[in-house]
């Protein structure tokens, strides 16, 4: 797999390993850390980028990722193995109509701001799509709500700390 996609799955993973290897007490406060590292990067990648391009040229970016690789392999060391877990069957445990809802929901918002930014936010196909949208996500929530695996655990957004983080995430994201 080229490095772009396999560069793109860190984001997640790396949250996935947040919620799937931390005790629930200690998740909401893993995320903020997290959530400031992304900021960091995401702010300092473009300076760093555009510093080291003009210094030492275009190539010298792909060296960026040397020090990394192998300060993870020390650190990956480090790590203890994990005890082993009692899988569900993948089928048992994928909860498709989330999976269906969720897809359907990001699909027509992302239809709806495109045809909206193109076409205005009034016009008929920008208003049915985020309606579209709107409604999809309901039915999500409504699914998870009752679903005994969830895709989205809800009861997570009873913690203050976690939805103030992702709210503010969300703010920071979109500007």
């Amino acid at each position: 797999m080229p490095a772009g996609p396999r560069s793109r799955l860190v984001i997640p993973a790396s949250l996935a390993v947040i919620a799937c290897d931390l005790p629930e007490r200690r998740r909401t406060s893993a995320v903020g850390p997290w959530t400031a590292a992304l900021a960091v990067a995401l702010a300092s990648g473009p300076v760093v980028g555009g510093y080291l391009t003009d210094r030492w040229g275009w190539a010298c970016v792909f060296l960026l990722n040397l020090p990394f690789r192998a300060m993870a392999a020390l650190l990956a060391l480090a790590v203890p193995a994990a005890a082993p877990r009692r899988r569900p069957r993948l089928l048992s445990a994928l909860d498709l109509p989330g999976v269906l809802l969720s897809g359907a929901a990001l699909y027509f918002l992302t239809h709806g701001l495109i045809e909206g930014g193109t076409q205005g936010f009034g016009s008929a196909p920008a208003l049915a799509s985020l309606t579209t949208a709107g409604i999809t996500g309901l039915a999500f929530i409504a699914v998870e709500a009752r679903t005994f695996l969830p895709l989205v655990d809800l009861t997570t957004f009873r913690s203050r700390s976690f939805s103030g983080g992702i709210s503010a995430q969300v703010m920071w994201g979109t500007g």
